[in-house]
């Protein structure tokens, strides 16, 4: 079973100091050099390997979906090798006392002007998109991926995939059977493409008692906030006015909740503060409603981060499972938000996870890509593995 522990330890000791940003501008002001030289041409193709879903799988293949049916699709950008090797440096710099870059974190809008894409091939991604005939999303501050959405036959038609229903463990999903294709001249600029599958991935939540404190019927004892606080010696932080005061704390989710479940739950557990509730963002503009399978989590993970933080400001993003990248959309939303927005938090709590090798190798280098913007930016990402450790 997950213990509530690891995270929400990490949360105290970590997340409610003051978290200082200093303000950096771009290394000796250069602007970002166009890196697609040829163009975009359709008719001469690069197949993009290891973005299929591994449980994308013939046995499990039901048929081609509905052509109408509606996808969003982001298109993640690689750096140059100049370019990550520049971010590896300043990752080392970040860390090292001394250094000139030690925790002077990166604003999602300087890692753009660092390390996205430059403004021109960002028009000619998005001018091959629109002619395609997808609807191209606002472009993140931190311009290393772009987000478009359209029917399903659009997307086939455009990345040379078949999108394919798929039924694993009674579970309907929908996934490209083949790896999708992009103009060759796109090659050297696109790291992978995310959205071409609904395989969302999955809360660690292991449901083991039905948590109702201390109960009134038959005198069992759970444990509550104020029982944690207790048990991890957090009295003495408390004491010294340690609550998260002016923090904030992004959870990660892909159902909604109900905000009065979260402020009864704080007016039970006597936590200080109850009205105290969290802010609600949906990653992509869309309330996916309140799942079945996720909503148990959303509530433990809003709850606890509240609950062990009072006064802490608790961000609730929320990513669509069916229609969109679920969890990873959140995610993205938390570390790298469309222009003009602001990081939410510079803590990241997220209780969703899958076997490595589910993510395949394109998943894979996107979230690592992902993680290392996350530490650029001074954000702390604390993810429980349930019971598969390390593989999670």
């Amino acid at each position: 079973m997950r213990p509530p522990a690891i995270p929400l330890k990490v949360l105290c000791c970590s997340a409610l100091l003051a978290l200082v940003v200093f303000a950096w501008e771009p290394a000796s002001g250069q602007a970002l050099r166009d890196r697609i030289l040829q163009a975009v041409d359709r008719s001469q193709l690069t197949v993009l390997q290891g973005n299929v879903h591994p449980l994308a799988r013939p046995e499990f293949d039901q048929g081609g979906v509905a052509p109408s049916t509606p996808m969003r699709v982001t298109i993640a950008f690689r750096l140059s090798q100049a370019q990550q090797a520049d971010l590896d440096a300043l990752l080392a710099g970040q860390e090292q006392r001394g250094s000139p870059d030690c925790q002077r974190w990166l604003t999602p809008e300087q890692f753009g002007s660092r390390f996205g894409l430059s403004a021109g091939d960002i028009n000619r991604v998005t001018a091959w998109l629109q002619g395609e005939g997808f609807q191209v999303e606002t472009l993140p501050a931190s311009r290393n991926m772009l987000t478009f959405r359209g029917a399903a036959q659009q997307v086939e038609g455009a990345l040379r995939v078949a999108i394919h229903r798929y039924e694993v463990n009674g579970e309907a999903h929908f996934a490209n059977s083949n790896d999708p294709s992009i103009p060759a001249a796109l090659a050297n600029v696109v790291l992978g493409i995310r959205g071409l599958n609904n395989f969302s991935l999955k809360p660690r939540l292991v449901r083991k008692v039905s948590p109702r404190f201390t109960s009134g019927e038959t005198g069992n004892h759970f444990v509550t906030p104020l029982d944690f606080a207790t048990i991890y010696s957090l009295n003495a932080l408390y004491s010294q006015g340690i609550t998260g005061t002016g923090q904030k704390i992004a959870v990660m989710g892909q159902s909604d909740i109900a905000l009065s479940d979260v402020q009864a739950f704080r007016t039970s557990a006597q936590i200080a503060n109850p009205s105290n509730v969290p802010q609600k963002i949906f990653a992509d503009g869309t309330n996916p409603g309140m799942r079945q399978g996720d909503i148990d989590e959303a509530n433990l993970d809003v709850d606890w981060a509240g609950g062990i933080a009072p006064n802490a400001s608790v961000i609730f993003i929320v990513g669509d499972p069916v229609n969109g990248g679920g969890v990873f959309d959140a995610l993205s939303y938390a570390i790298a938000p469309p222009s003009g927005t602001a990081i939410p938090a510079p803590v990241i709590s997220i209780s969703y996870g899958a076997c490595e090798a589910d993510f395949g190798a394109g998943g894979m280098a996107q979230l690592q890509g992902l993680m290392q913007q996350a530490n650029a930016e001074g954000i702390t990402v604390v993810a429980s593995a349930g019971d598969t450790g390390a593989a999670d």
